[in-house]
């Protein structure tokens, strides 16, 4: 008995330059002023992101002011990240952002440059 192979199908092509939706960033946008009552709407939008399993941009352009609180969940999140191997980038962070993380003991672990 012969048997005939068949064709593999090839996967479809994206255009030229085109990302595919596991290419993109997971973008979150900082905001105004962050403190413990934005907390667990921050929180939601970090769990939403890591479940995305991409890489991850914080976009800090926006943001007027930082409170303890929100230092200690940018730092819990990068930790999840990191344990998850999910790479979180920072846009545009401002120098009062990492003067508090910096006081705070936790610059190094939130990582701002890389």
């Amino acid at each position: 008995m012969t048997t005939k192979a068949t064709p593999k199908k090839s996967a479809p092509r994206r255009a030229s330059g085109a990302k595919s939706k596991a290419d993109q960033a997971h973008v979150i946008q900082l905001k105004g002023n962050l403190g413990i009552a934005q907390a667990e709407s921050l929180h939601e939008q970090f769990c939403h992101a890591l479940a995305n399993h991409g890489e991850v941009m914080m976009d800090a352009g926006e943001l007027a002011q930082v409170d303890a609180s929100t230092v200690q969940l940018f730092r819990a999140f990068i930790r999840d990240a990191k344990e998850g191997a999910i790479p979180v980038k920072w846009k545009a962070v401002p120098e009062e952002l990492r003067q508090t993380a910096d006081m705070m003991g936790m610059v190094n672990g939130i990582s701002f440059d890389g």
